[in-house]
């Protein structure tokens, strides 16, 4: 593909409320938008927004490496492309590479991925760790919503706090998917005693129940538990996801196009792992419009898998954050995110929106 310009510009949104995982408060997202052009004209978004909170780089570390290789990425992406948020910066230029082809070609890219993408995914509801009483409020106006998938926040408070959590929702929801995510927060006995003590509420898995690098520890959790066992922040790479399948550690993955570097990459990713039957689940890392609508074109294009056939994957998170950079802000209806029916990613930057937000003005490489 022929890129006869780039421009790129900072942006920070502050989160409705702190979104507190077993590892960090996230208090706000700050990123990079990115636009490619070609000669024509025609334009793709890409947006970069490394996860400070987990050692992904930072915003600053995208600007940086733009600013010391924007020149060469008129040319494409680079393969040694390795520091503090390139992995955020390779997914922002393969979207924007994806958005502008799908424009000039009239398809969305779902389209360009796999020929028989979905038409839309059914998304989870993510709820925080709060009290009981707060936590059900949260869950019942989730199902009013819509929502038939919940993923509970676990591992930052003691495990009898969790468990009363758990119990009190599955009482009073019967009919719900429920799923967990430790964020890493717990070692492999907690993790085990955890899962025994919920046996009964039929959980459908649990994200990350131990540490990163914890591979033997979280393949004895996958052959013993009774629900899923799926590797998040383990996979911060497409090798790493590979090594995961290849030591049986995992019985699911979840794919974050920001931290794997891109749509296709990711996608390379869920193809490997449905060969293997392991289902994959793409969510957002509570990004801005452009990296959910990116990440809702990869969850129409992952394979089916037997095991977990219709997932619902983690896109419902625009309303965490208290504005957006986008004209219209994906957002489900009725659980399920429908695929923009416009060309390529179909949103647009909104120009106020994102003035607001800048944090920093607009940088022209080439044409």
């Amino acid at each position: 593909m022929s890129i006869a310009r780039l421009r790129y510009r900072p942006f920070r949104l502050p989160m409705r409320t702190p979104m507190q995982t077993a590892r960090a408060a996230i208090e706000y997202r700050a990123g990079v938008v990115v636009e490619l052009a070609d000669s024509e004209g025609v334009r793709g978004l890409g947006e970069a927004s490394p996860l400070p909170e987990f050692g992904e780089g930072s915003a600053r570390d995208v600007l940086a490496l733009l600013g010391a290789h924007a020149p060469d990425l008129l040319d494409g992406i680079p393969a040694d492309l390795d520091a503090p948020g390139a992995a955020a910066l390779r997914c922002a230029l393969d979207v924007a590479e994806l958005d502008l082809e799908g424009r000039r070609e009239g398809l969305p890219v779902a389209a360009l991925l796999t020929d028989s993408p979905r038409a839309g995914v059914a998304a989870n509801a993510v709820i925080g760790d709060g009290p009981p009483e707060r936590v059900l409020e949260e869950v019942r106006e989730a199902v009013e919503a819509g929502f038939r998938t919940l993923k509970m926040k676990v591992g930052a408070k003691a495990p009898d706090e969790d468990v009363r959590r758990i119990r009190l929702i599955r009482i009073a929801m019967p009919e719900l998917e429920i799923r967990l995510d430790a964020n890493g927060g717990w070692d492999e006995d907690t993790a085990a005693d955890t899962l025994r003590r919920l046996d009964g509420c039929e959980l459908e898995l649990v994200e990350q129940p131990v540490p990163v690098g914890a591979t033997e520890a979280l393949a004895r959790l996958s052959r013993d538990a009774r629900c899923l066992v799926a590797a998040d922040e383990g996979v911060q790479s497409v090798d790493d996801g590979r090594a995961l399948l290849a030591a049986g550690a995992v019985t699911a993955l979840v794919l974050k196009p920001m931290r794997l570097g891109g749509l296709r990459p990711a996608l390379a990713l869920a193809n490997e792992a449905s060969a293997q039957g392991v289902p994959c689940i793409v969510t957002t890392t509570f990004d801005a419009g452009i990296g959910v609508a990116a990440a809702l074109h990869l969850a129409a294009a992952v394979p089916s898998v037997e095991a977990l056939p219709d997932p619902a994957h983690g896109l419902a998170t625009a309303d965490h954050l208290a504005a957006d950079i986008v004209v219209d802000s994906l957002r489900p209806s009725d659980g399920t995110l429908a695929l923009p029916e416009q060309p390529g990613l179909g949103v647009d930057l909104d120009t106020m929106r994102l003035g607001r937000a800048a944090t920093g003005p607009w940088i022209e490489v080439g044409g």
